[in-house]
């Protein structure tokens, strides 16, 4: 009896017109990115947005001035922050941060930007109101006053929310409750402070630790990889799993972006900042199902095992380790790529504005859309995009350019069709480099999905805490 013949794992040239077909695809997202800014769409002073890194930056201040031992003598960290408010935009998050700091802190009048905040439309004329009476030459009755506090609660303030509320107590006579939000805003600046140099600690303990365990691997393990085998798997087939989700993830987001838009949903809400969020959560989940089931049927018909993108994750333990270790190998090469970046920010593209991520205002809201973001972050997009970028994509190309060419034209996608060009596409860059070679080296995408996972983890926390 004749056997079937095994497949041919020749690469054939059918792969190039895929390959083609995925430049294309960068290039246009590339171009919609650059068409945007060049006509205003993300432009800050357009956005219902502001720019959180000066957010972040002017609550940073606040905290500061915030802390038992600034008593008395804060007013200079008040001053710098409302100046990096002022530098954020014209949004309301901005807007309503300048009108408590300088109304409650400062005991200043805030009349410009009660008049920016009124002209954006009938919700926020109310809320213009609602300052003019909590920090006009009247009382406000308790009524009023638990009306207000529940109302700011609702609004994206950040460590200004109690230094509110707190005013709204004094103002209706509740002298106990005034201080007591008082405190409690003093108690959080205090921890998140906290939190945040923990953080930063780590970091520099996980770099230095990363610089170590970087040059230790290049010694032993950069000329082997080469003679790692290539998994057996067409190029074609990744390629067209990878099309196919990364085609299915632009229609749709863009379908929700559009319904998003239509039911005139804004990001200053939270309700509708937790839809957005998952609307964006599903838009990845079908993307990625779609591809994985476009992959598992093309692997079924040419008799491939779908386990050599990197499907395999025994043992545990392991895997997991040499991603803890990625990730700290890449710190030395994130530093280096965010100097580089700001040399190039302040020479050859000192015009150009980098958007910031979506997710990250999204983050500094608290609550429930940073759990959503969380999970965005920290769960879906390191599977999704580790088994996209460095399943499909890496697979596909390592059988052609080799393991340092497929890692560095792989990664070079990752970071294109990110929407935060050009600030940081070195980074991406350099990480995206990284997850690949740790995925060539384990044959895992476990690896690459924990050093992703990591890394966007601690990114968001730091973010976060210093919000």
């Amino acid at each position: 009896m004749n056997q079937a013949a095994p497949p041919s794992h020749r690469p054939g040239s059918a792969w190039r017109v895929y390959l083609i077909l995925v430049g294309l695809l960068v290039g246009a997202v590339l171009a919609l990115d650059v068409l945007d800014q060049g006509v205003g769409i993300r432009a800050i002073s357009q956005a219902d947005e502001t720019d959180p890194t000066s957010i972040s930056a002017g609550d940073m201040d606040i905290r500061q001035c915030l802390l038992p031992t600034r008593v008395g003598g804060s007013e200079s960290y008040v001053t710098k922050a409302i100046d990096a408010y002022h530098k954020a935009g014209s949004g309301p998050k901005a807007l309503r941060r300048i009108i408590v700091a300088k109304s409650a802190l400062l005991k200043k009048s805030a009349d410009d930007e009660l008049r920016l905040l009124a002209a954006r439309g009938t919700n926020y004329a109310s809320e213009a109101e609602m300052w003019r009476a909590i920090h006009g030459p009247e009382p406000i009755s308790q009524d009023t006053a638990r009306q207000y506090a529940s109302r700011i609660r609702e609004l994206n303030l950040g460590p200004l929310i109690e230094v509110a509320i707190s005013n709204v107590y004094e103002r209706s006579g509740q002298a106990a409750r005034a201080n007591a939000a008082m405190q409690s805003a003093r108690d959080s600046a205090l921890v998140i402070l906290a939190v945040a140099f923990g953080l930063v600690v780590v970091y520099i303990i996980a770099g230095v630790a990363g610089l170590i365990l970087g040059i230790m691997f290049f010694v032993r393990h950069a000329a082997g990889l080469r003679n790692i085998p290539a998994p057996r798997l067409q190029p074609s087939v990744l390629l067209i799993s990878f099309l196919v989700y990364f085609v299915a993830y632009m229609c749709l987001d863009g379908v929700f972006g559009i319904g998003v838009g239509i039911l005139g949903f804004t990001s200053d809400n939270v309700v509708d900042t937790c839809v957005g969020l998952v609307f964006q959560l599903l838009s990845m989940a079908g993307a990625f199902a779609l591809g994985l089931a476009a992959f598992r049927n093309l692997t079924v018909l040419t008799g491939e095992d779908p386990a050599e993108i990197g499907l395999r994750f025994r043992p545990i333990k392991d895997k997991v380790i040499w991603g803890l270790g990625a990730f700290c190998a890449c710190l030395p090469l994130l530093i280096l790529a965010r100097v580089v970046t700001q040399w190039l920010l302040g020479t050859v593209f000192r015009n150009v504005q980098t958007p910031p991520h979506p997710i990250i205002s999204d983050v500094t809201r608290g609550g429930l859309p940073f759990l959503l973001s969380l999970v965005i972050a920290v769960v879906a997009a390191p599977v999704i995009e580790e088994i996209a970028f460095r399943g499909y994509l890496y697979t596909a190309l390592r059988s052609s350019v080799g393991v340092w060419g497929a890692a560095l034209l792989s990664a070079a996608i990752f970071a294109a069709i990110h929407p935060t060009i050009p600030g940081e596409f070195l980074s991406l860059l350099a990480l995206g480099v990284v997850l690949a070679v740790v995925r060539e080296k384990t044959g895992s995408l476990l690896p690459s999905m924990v050093c992703h996972a990591v890394n966007n983890l601690l990114t968001l926390l730091l973010t976060y805490f210093q919000s």
